[in-house]
């Protein structure tokens, strides 16, 4: 009996993803604690799992570079090998080598990856430790397949009881498996379940055994709880059995449901089923079928709410759809609001009730722990630092906060670069921090917390810091700015002048830094996401830039304004306060409109006059300003009135649109028109003229 196992490639894909991202996890855990024998036990898990599903699926090279690395690990489990940074280097290309593989199934390339020096130096480290020599992939003849590896099983039945099997010679017939009375009495007590006692014989002549048998396990435990075995787990694994074995398990599931899962397996010959426990009748005579009685039970809660994958485009339909929805809400409210019915005014603050609980749910499942992103970057510092010869400590902190997937996705570039110009520019090598009285070994941290409607990610350094005077200089002489711009700039535009495109302060172009790409993609990625950056930096301590990137980019609050008939927003996460301004309390600053409040000085954009309006703001009379903020700076936003908050659909501008600078997208109101959403930190570089 055949099985099409293509089938199962995305998901293959998809956790092997996820355990190699664990695996160069645990081994830079394992490089800062060598004596870590759990950090190994975990690397080893991994490996091993990774391996039983390669050999699985019938990708032999993946089956055999995992392996050889298991090979390693337990060497070094054992003691036989001692961990250093080399090892550490070997292990993490193995990681490397493997996720190419794992790239090329993914694309469906069909050439082979050359790994054979790598090969050669894990099985020379594992020799001189005294582990035994094994052939290499070059010593499988031509047309021959490469031995394929058991697969584990054993974290299926890890919590499993032990049944006896010493003195059964493994070539014979392993008996009866016995069933432990404590696991019967345990799950007797859980209405609806059954144990039954599996017979599973695999097709004689089966070359992969321990592979038919991880595929046995893994089946039934997505219908119920393994108990026991017989042989053991161990034995199985070692396929020290002949041509079948027997298995306790616990489910809710009939006997065809049973056989038809694992008879769907390849070379599986048969499945014998007996029953060592049936559910008893309960609540039957109250009234109750069996199913009503079991989804009354915990287990049956917590196999309900198990995770699902589900694909991301679906996720962003439903949020467009969510979002037509509002749309239509606001439209009704428009309609009603004229209306003197009871019945309709009730019907539609239930319909606005049911829309937010479902547009809160629908925002939940798209949010994404930050952590996915976070766990690339502890292996690119460690392995940027290596190759600059300096000691850094990585820090990563609020790991668990959430972002909306779509934002989750584009800031992993950003990030990069903010971490690449921490190690370059922000940590100088040990001689200079020791002559600066600095310990040897800089901190970078990253870091991810809550700031009111945004979520804030930091990239800190303790290192040099950046002298906005010698960049401004830097920028004027390399011909960014001019002689009278530089004149003109203060140390709240430091951000704007290292964010020009071509701006560097390495001397020379390496494969770090120093080519002018940097914080301007970062500023720019930062805005088109809604968001902006923030710079921290003192001379000597060190430098923090921080991303601050609104929760989702679908559904926000924005303060709604009018100018010349038309209607505009202005995200709420940027706005501070609003203030009706007196024309006579308007100075002018460095040659721009300003603003005094409470000590502060605030730049003014007349909204009339950047957009060119024909009806412009009467300069005799006072009129409303918004006070928005960006980071630390603020701007003021003249306009003719003030509508009020109201919950907006944000829509991309068009491509042809999308170069248009002041505005982030737009909106449809309730009347069916159309309202451009404000870009504010476009408008404040505006207002300062940088």
């Amino acid at each position: 009996m055949e099985m099409d196992i293509s089938q199962y490639k995305e998901l293959f894909i998809t956790e092997a993803r996820e355990h190699l991202d664990y695996l160069s996890k645990f081994m830079l855990e394992l490089e800062s604690d060598p004596g870590n024998l759990e950090v190994v036990t975990e690397i080893f898990r991994s490996a091993h799992t990774l391996k039983g599903m390669s050999a699985t699926m019938g990708y032999d090279q993946l089956t055999e570079l995992a392996h050889e690395m298991e090979n390693l690990l337990e060497e070094l489990r054992v003691g036989g090998t001692s961990v250093d940074s080399h090892v550490i280097d070997i292990l993490l290309a193995c990681v490397d080598t493997i996720g190419g593989m794992v790239n090329g199934i993914a694309e469906d390339r069909k050439e082979p990856i050359d790994y054979g020096a790598l090969l050669s130096e894990i099985r020379g480290i594992v020799e001189v430790s005294g582990g035994p020599a094994r052939p290499t992939a070059a010593a499988v003849g031509e047309g021959e397949v490469a031995p394929v590896e058991e697969a584990p099983v054993e974290e299926m039945v890890a919590k499993a009881p032990e049944v006896e099997t010493v003195g059964i010679p493994p070539e014979k017939s392993p008996g009866v498996l016995k069933i432990d009375e404590k696991e019967i009495l345990r799950y007797s007590q859980i209405p609806g379940m059954r144990i039954l006692r599996l017979t599973v014989t695999l097709d004689a002549g089966c070359l992969l055994k321990s592979v038919r048998v991880f595929m046995v396990f893994k089946k039934i435990a997505q219908l119920g709880d393994v108990i026991s075995s017989l042989p053991s787990v161990e034995s199985l694994e070692d396929e020290k059995f002949e041509d079948s074995f027997q298995v306790g398990f616990a489910t809710y599931e009939g006997d065809d449901k049973v056989e038809s899962a694992l008879m769907s397996i390849a070379e599986i010959e048969s499945v014998g089923i007996e029953t060592v426990l049936e559910p008893e009748k309960r609540g039957a005579e109250e009234g109750h079928t069996a199913s009503e009685v079991a989804e009354e039970t915990p287990v049956m809660v917590a196999r309900k709410t198990q995770s699902v994958r589900i694909n991301i485009t679906r996720l962003d339909k439903l949020m467009n759809l969510v979002g037509e929805l509002v749309i239509n809400r606001t439209r009704l409210d428009e309609v009603a609001s004229g209306s003197e019915i009871p019945e309709l005014r009730e019907a539609l603050d239930q319909t606005a009730r049911l829309t937010a609980e479902l547009q809160e749910e629908i925002m939940k499942t798209r949010m994404v722990p930050v952590e996915n992103v976070f766990n690339r970057f502890p292996r690119m510092v460690r392995d940027l630092a290596r190759s600059q010869d300096k000691d850094i400590d990585f820090v990563v902190e609020g790991k668990e906060i959430e972002l909306d997937r779509t934002i989750l996705d584009e800031i992993s570039d950003p990030l990069m670069h903010m971490l690449r110009n921490a190690v370059d520019h922000g940590i100088s090598d040990r001689g200079d921090r020791k002559k600066k009285g600095k310990p040897e070994r800089g901190i970078i941290k990253l870091s991810a917390y809550h700031d009111r409607n945004f979520v804030a990610i930091g990239v800190e350094d303790d290192g040099e810091g950046i002298d906005s005077e010698k960049a401004f200089d830097l920028a004027a002489s390399e011909g960014l700015i001019s002689e009278e711009e530089r004149r003109q700039l203060t140390a709240d535009s430091l951000l704007d002048v290292i964010a020009t495109p071509g701006f560097s302060t390495s001397e020379e172009v390496s494969g770090v830094s120093g080519r002018g790409v940097g914080m301007d993609f970062v500023k720019a990625k930062a805005e088109s996401l809604g968001g902006f950056v923030v710079l921290d930096t003192v001379v000597g301590r060190g430098t923090k830039v921080t991303l601050k990137l609104p929760l989702t980019l679908a559904i926000v609050q924005a303060l709604m304004v009018e100018v010349a008939d038309e209607t505009y927003a202005i995200p709420l996460g940027t706005v501070r306060e609003t203030q009706v301004i007196n024309p006579t309390d308007i100075k002018t600053v460095q040659n721009h409109e300003a603003v005094f409040l409470r000590e502060e000085t605030i730049p003014l954009v007349r909204l009339d006059a950047l957009l060119g309006t024909e009806r412009v703001l009467d300069g005799n009379e006072p009129f409303p300003v918004v006070i928005a903020e960006v980071g630390t700076r603020l701007v003021g936003v003249g306009v003719h009135e003030l509508l009020g908050q109201q919950e907006i659909v944000i829509r991309s501008l068009d491509k042809f649109l999308k170069g248009v600078e002041g505005f982030a997208g737009a909106t449809i109101l309730g009347t069916g028109r159309v309202a451009l959403i404000l870009d504010i930190p476009s408008l404040l570089s505006r207002s300062t003229g940088t």
